[in-house]
């Protein structure tokens, strides 16, 4: 989708996204896992972020923090909704 969106290959829509969303990513990230550490973070509390047309999905397995990418709506969601 990216390659023909952008018309620049995937290596350079890589680059693009490394130079001018990667640390900006991280940053959201570093808050979101310091709410999910605090005591405060309701345990039951879904943990997608929606913006525009794609997902994350934040959760911790077995003490280790993962994460999940989705584009458009969790699997979860749209099973809920048929």
């Amino acid at each position: 989708d990216v390659k023909k969106l952008w018309k620049m290959s995937l290596a350079h829509s890589i680059e693009f996204c490394v130079d001018n969303v990667l640390v900006e990513f991280f940053e959201y990230f570093k808050v979101r896992l310091a709410k999910m550490n605090s005591d405060n973070y309701p345990e039951n509390l879904p943990s997608y972020y929606e913006n525009r047309s794609y997902t994350f999905d934040f959760y911790c397995e077995n003490g280790i923090h993962c994460l999940k990418f989705y584009w458009g709506p969790p699997p979860e969601a749209l099973y809920n909704t048929i």
